[in-house]
């Protein structure tokens, strides 16, 4: 071949080559700059649903709080009401003896 015509061709390569090339780092930033997008996207999410459960968890620690409150005090009136009726038994059976 004569050379003009060789250096043409490997002109040609290494240009398509070169643009090939160009065309897939432009590729990769373009994926690489997606992923770090939906990663930010990603860990956002997840801070917002960890307050949100966080949030979630106190409130239903409260609402336990006040059912055993409320639960203490049942226990406790009944305690007092069987105590009551105990000292009236009592009383009762002291009379009638």
């Amino acid at each position: 071949m004569k050379p003009i015509v060789v250096v043409a061709v490997v002109s040609f390569l290494v240009g398509g080559m070169t643009l090939v090339a160009n065309v897939w780092m432009g590729s990769f930033e373009s994926l690489r700059a997606d992923t770090r997008d939906g990663n930010a996207r990603l860990a956002e999410e997840i801070r917002a649903t960890d307050v949100r459960l966080s949030e979630e968890i106190k409130q239903r620690i409260g609402e336990v709080k006040e059912e055993i409150k409320a639960g203490e005090a049942r226990v406790r009136d009944e305690l007092k009401a069987s105590e009551a009726r105990q000292t009236q038994e009592a009383i009762a059976t002291m009379k009638q003896a």
